[in-house]
């Protein structure tokens, strides 16, 4: 067996970027980018009015009162110059007309007829105009390669008219769940029979990635069909997540199957609970996380293993689960040789370890936003700091 860090570090030494494809923006959302991005425009594109108000011509006296010509709104694209003494209407986001001083927001000023008195306060040049160039100039480097395509960034570029950008392949993912006593809950259950899980909670959990498993599927206990349906999946897939049948029971076929198809070992078994027999391999550039089948183990494993291996595929940097070290509200005592996992609870700045610890149950884990990170031989008081590694959830999960 090897420690979890290692485990990691070997796994993620031999996890490459893929290759990059040219995508619409629409359809990049949760990507990373493969190449810098250059504006193709100044941003704003015009002078544009900040404010609702008045777009005003200074006086040469230093007059505060003003006469309006004209109104313009947000796309107009007439061309208005004014003179000495005169403004305009504006609202936000208009083409601010030539030779335009300032704009004078609507608060600040009276209108009767058509002239405008306007607060001396408010005579600012530039006040209120966003130049033309002022945020970004054309040509100038905008995004870098590495960016995460969040909604921001996909607005940022579309508000420069960038259509298409060169982004990290999307990962092909297939997940393989295996037992005889697996049904959907859409079937009665027969004595022995269990409801399977694995299969949309590791669903959900790429998702949580942007990425959608392109197989989906279970296979019985059966040597040749396990073999024949790894083998397909393989063809087909950069990543394949294969849940139950990884230990060294009568009925476990998985290892054996990946072993005729020629998969080689990065490891087998990592001194952690839970997840302890948890195998990673390749064949050529594709990777194989065969997990344990009790479903608290296969989330732990994912979030350890499968989801950096993953992350580090779509071209992040960052991949490991956020860390942090914080007190504990109980202590904690490991006399094992394993370093354990254990669901945990964070919330104003300490750490709450959970009940109902078995690799089998969800149910803490459902309740949990963070796995506690327990070494081998190792105790811990109240109050100790403890390694804790954050899960993906709502930032409002972690409480104040």
């Amino acid at each position: 067996m090897i420690d979890p860090k290692t485990a990691q570090k070997i796994l993620l030494d031999a996890t490459q970027v893929l290759g990059w494809e040219y995508w619409k923006i629409s359809s990049s959302l949760g990507s990373v980018l493969a190449d810098d991005v250059y504006a193709p425009v100044d941003l704003p594109m015009f002078d544009m009015s900040a404010m609702d108000g008045y777009a005003v011509c200074f006086n040469s006296d230093g007059s505060t009162t003003f006469s309006c010509i004209d109104s313009v709104q947000a796309g107009d694209t007439r061309l208005i110059e004014l003179l000495p003494g005169q403004c305009v209407r504006i609202f936000t986001g208009a083409w601010v007309p030539a030779s335009s001083d300032a704009v004078v927001i609507q608060e600040k000023a009276v209108q009767n007829g058509q002239l405008v008195v306007v607060e001396a306060s408010e005579l600012k040049k530039g006040n209120h105009i966003r130049y033309q160039g002022s945020q970004i100039r054309e040509g100038e480097r905008v995004l870098e390669a590495g960016q995460f395509m969040h909604p921001a960034a996909l607005g940022f570029l579309a508000g420069m008219g960038v259509r298409f950008v060169n982004i990290y392949d999307p990962v092909r993912v297939a997940i393989l769940t295996t037992g005889n006593e697996l049904q959907t809950s859409e079937h009665d259950l027969e004595p022995g029979e269990i409801y399977e899980s694995n299969r949309i909670l590791l669903e959900a959990a790429i998702h949580e990635l942007n990425i959608s498993a392109s197989y989906a599927i279970s296979v019985a206990d059966d040597a040749a069909e396990t073999r024949r349906v790894i083998a397909d999946l393989l063809e087909k897939v950069d990543v394949l997540i294969i849940t139950g049948g990884i230990s060294v029971g009568e009925y476990d076929f998985v290892g054996p199957a990946l072993a005729e198809l020629g998969v080689k070992t990065l490891f087998y078994k990592v001194a952690q609970k839970p997840g302890k027999p948890l195998f990673v391999g390749k064949l050529n550039h594709k990777t194989v996380f065969a997990l344990p089948g009790n479903p608290a183990a296969v989330l732990t494993c994912f979030y350890e293993y499968v989801r950096p291996c993953l992350l580090k595929m779509k071209g992040h940097e960052k991949v490991l689960l956020p860390v942090q070290f914080l007190p504990l509200l109980q202590p904690v005592e490991n006399q094992a040789n394993r370093a354990l996992f254990l669901k945990a609870k964070v919330a104003d700045g300490q750490v709450q370890i959970l009940d109902k610890q078995g690799s089998d149950m969800l149910h803490s884990f459902a309740m949990a936003n963070a796995l506690a990170f327990i070494p081998a031989e190792t105790s811990y008081a109240v109050g100790d700091l403890t390694e804790v590694h954050l899960l993906p959830l709502s930032t409002m999960s972690y409480g104040s």
